[in-house]
């Protein structure tokens, strides 16, 4: 309940100074529904128009309002389907374009409806740090999905389902493309 009212209170009024939002959000046990979640939509909505490091754990939020981020960390809880694509995702990393260090971790069960033909490419070219935890299609469509990366950018994924073979060859060979840059870090 202390959180809710914190994550409520920060999206009343403006925080013109505000560049670094970190919140871990855990709601009550028993069955959470979506709508019973705090979002931080009111916020991101032009409240916080410095806003340049944003942590969220467990708390729901619009892609859309996602911009102008040099860091972006989003692990979202176990057993929640959240209603987004991955392209949704991208998108938002689009309006990032001095993304530095991207973090996300998707629950297991995430499946979007996307296809690999649907999406489209995002040009990170300040990104240093890469770190994604989901199935490994969703790494996979991920990390196709960013391109004009700097060759000593890190990149590590972690696969939840390691028996999808296919889709864990496919996003190794793309990790190996990008390590075989000149300045790629050593593997």
């Amino acid at each position: 309940p202390y959180v809710d009212d914190v994550i409520r209170s920060l999206g009343t009024r403006r925080h013109p100074n505000l560049r670094t939002l970190s919140i871990n959000y855990h709601p009550t046990p028993g069955p959470t529904s979506m709508d019973d979640r705090i979002t931080l939509d009111p916020l991101l909505q032009e409240r916080a128009p410095r806003l340049q490091n944003l942590s969220v754990n467990g708390c729901r939020f619009n892609w859309a309002l996602v911009n102008g981020l040099r860091s972006l960390r989003v692990i979202y809880l176990m057993g929640i389907l959240e209603p987004f694509s991955i392209q949704e995702v991208i998108d938002a990393l689009t309006r990032c374009p001095r993304l530095e260090s991207l973090s996300i971790g998707f629950p297991s069960n995430f499946n979007p409806n996307d296809t690999t033909s649907s999406i489209t490419t995002v040009s990170l070219p300040h990104l240093e740090t890469v770190t994604m935890q989901s199935t490994a299609q969703v790494c996979v469509i991920l990390l196709r999905a960013m391109t004009n990366l700097p060759d000593s950018a890190k990149i590590l994924c972690s696969a939840s389902d390691p028996l999808d073979i296919p889709s864990i060859s496919t996003g190794a060979s793309v990790v190996a493309g990008h390590a075989w840059h000149e300045d790629a870090p050593i593997i």
